[in-house]
């Protein structure tokens, strides 16, 4: 499942995309630059994607994406749902 967020103002596409995921149950990493953030279904706290093992990472449910958190699109991608 795929969502974007194209929200004006600053960061105001990253809130609506980090809402939308607390909305659906999933627990949203730590924002590291322009690196993923991970998602998880559930109560977790989750790191910065810099600082996920391959494993950690091999276990998200899902990410938000962005080229530009500060201004630009943002991109919920949740591929592991059937939890």
């Amino acid at each position: 499942m795929v969502k974007v967020f194209n929200n004006k103002g600053t960061f105001e596409a990253f809130y609506a995309a980090e809402n939308y995921a607390r909305e659906q149950g999933y627990s949203v990493g730590s924002m590291c630059r322009s690196m993923p953030i991970a998602l998880k279904k559930g109560d977790y706290h989750i790191a910065k994607w810099r600082n996920l093992s391959k494993l950690e990472r091999l276990d998200i449910d899902g990410h938000i994406t962005s080229k530009d958190f500060r201004e630009g699109i943002v991109t919920v991608d949740i591929f592991n749902n059937a939890k």
